[in-house]
């Protein structure tokens, strides 16, 4: 069922359409099987014989349903597997995140970057996604108004699994066509999942894309931001998932203005005192004093968190133990990514860990199913 993909839930996670709210803690599992035994042993303490044994026991996925796998990972080149979920009658395409150093080159490929969305026949796919024939502009020009435009380390990279899997992931199709294409990964992997899911959305018939901890992927108002089979789940004080080159670029700005400016500095020195005893006239200017730096200054082009953003909110020691009565998750607006915004806990680099996201979806579900 594509049902809940339609929805638009906001609010606690109590208000997000269950059947969504079980589907995303169900594929956090295949999203975090990515980085196989070796994150298996790193994440969880736990010891597996070998990558496929690794997520045999993590997603109880049987080995005859295992389609393909490539665990050693290039650059522009990530690991990655592809199973039968035959109980949800998925084929689940799973990307890995960041996990060696050849991966770290294609986080820093980050200026944004067009790409093509693929037509609607087999034979596009067969063809080199790099072409320029007049023919692929006239298809890029037919499928949407904006160019779709991601990160560039991630559309490399999203072209490059398409050229190794898509024969694959065709032939699974036709054989079961019963069965919807479901691509989920965690870090660069749901970036890379997001753009991929976004070339792919004519080709594959409702594909969904799952990104945990999702970085910054595209800019606002073309594919892969706007495209709403992408569901990005973003922990609060993720310090990975709202970073982008112009994030860092208005930083600079700023700072560079605050520099050269010692009349504002002095009035911001002359207003600070302590915080529990700023006036309302000192909170007005210091608001008014951010909404000129953001008006004037802070206008770089920047990326967000594509498709659909679930906001997962809580302490660190309610998503790592518990019941999950600490944890909520609800849906938010890209436009909360615009803007920098320091976070006390953006400092904990864990919150970004796979395994994290994983346990906070699983309580959250346990929390939703024990109030049924």
């Amino acid at each position: 069922s594509n049902r809940e993909m339609t929805k638009a839930p906001t609010g606690t996670s109590h208000d997000i359409d269950p059947e969504l709210l079980e589907m995303i803690s169900h594929y956090a599992k295949f999203a975090v099987s990515a980085y196989g035994w070796k994150g298996r042993l790193a994440l969880g303490g736990r010891f597996h014989r070998g990558d496929v044994r690794a997520l045999e026991a993590r997603t109880g996925v049987q080995r005859g349903d295992i389609v393909d796998a490539n665990w050693r990972g290039k650059t522009h080149r990530p690991a990655y597997f592809i199973v039968r979920d035959t109980e949800r009658k998925t084929i689940v395409l799973s990307v890995r995140g960041t996990w060696s150093p050849r991966d770290l080159l294609t986080d820093l490929c980050a200026v944004a970057q067009e790409y093509e969305v693929y037509g609607g026949s087999e034979t596009m796919l067969k063809k080199s996604p790099r072409s320029k024939s007049k023919k692929m502009r006239q298809r890029k020009q037919e499928v949407a108004l904006v160019a779709p435009r991601a990160h560039q380390g991630m559309v490399q990279s999203a072209r490059e699994i398409a050229q190794m899997t898509n024969t694959t992931i065709l032939a699974e199709m036709k054989q079961n066509p019963e069965y919807r294409l479901v691509i989920v990964g965690h870090s660069l992997g749901g970036g890379i999942a997001a753009v991929l899911g976004s070339m792919w959305k004519h080709i594959f018939q409702n594909v969904t894309v799952i990104a945990y901890g999702c970085p910054c992927v595209g800019p606002m108002g073309s594919e892969p931001s706007s495209n709403e089979h992408i569901i990005s789940i973003v922990a609060e004080g993720d310090p990975f998932s709202c970073l982008s080159i112009g994030h860092l670029a208005d930083l600079s700005t700023a700072l560079s203005r605050l520099c050269d400016n010692a009349a504002l500095r002095d009035d911001i020195l002359r207003r600070k005192g302590a915080i529990q005893r700023l006036s309302d006239e000192d909170l007005r200017w210091s608001a008014d004093a951010l909404d000129w730096l953001k008006r004037e200054y802070m206008r770089s082009d920047k990326l967000y968190p594509p498709g659909r953003v679930m906001l997962l909110k809580g302490s660190s020691l309610s998503i790592m133990a518990g019941n999950g009565k600490g944890i909520t998750l609800s849906e938010t607006s890209a436009e909360r990514f615009r803007f920098l915004k320091v976070h006390a806990r953006m400092l904990d680099l864990s919150r970004h860990i796979p395994t994290r996201y994983e346990s906070a979806l699983e309580k959250i579900w346990g929390q939703h199913k024990s109030n049924l």
